[in-house]
């Protein structure tokens, strides 16, 4: 088994730009060789590298709400986030 890890930080000034960063782990050097028959990174990449472009557009478009989440459409992302940083920074 293993995990991908995929990072997308804006680019400090540039709004339309995005540094992306991607990281893998694994326990089994074979599986992790397979990874794209069974992970489908190939993909799953690809479709994230295309929803960053669009959101990209849509925050260039003027009709996005301003801040890290849009208020009405992203409440399950908004939910989770706030789980991890409650989980990793604030319990002992």
């Amino acid at each position: 088994m293993g995990l991908s890890v995929n990072q997308h930080m804006p680019v400090q000034g540039r709004p339309d730009r995005t540094r992306f960063h991607w990281f893998q782990y694994s326990l089994d050097e074979a599986k992790f060789n397979q990874r794209n028959k069974v992970w489908l990174n190939e993909q799953v990449d690809a479709e994230d590298i295309e929803a960053i472009s669009l959101v990209g557009k849509g925050a260039r478009s003027g009709f996005a709400p301003r801040g890290r989440f849009a208020p009405r459409e992203e409440l399950g992302p908004h939910w989770f986030h706030r789980l991890i940083y409650t989980t990793v920074f604030q319990e002992s």
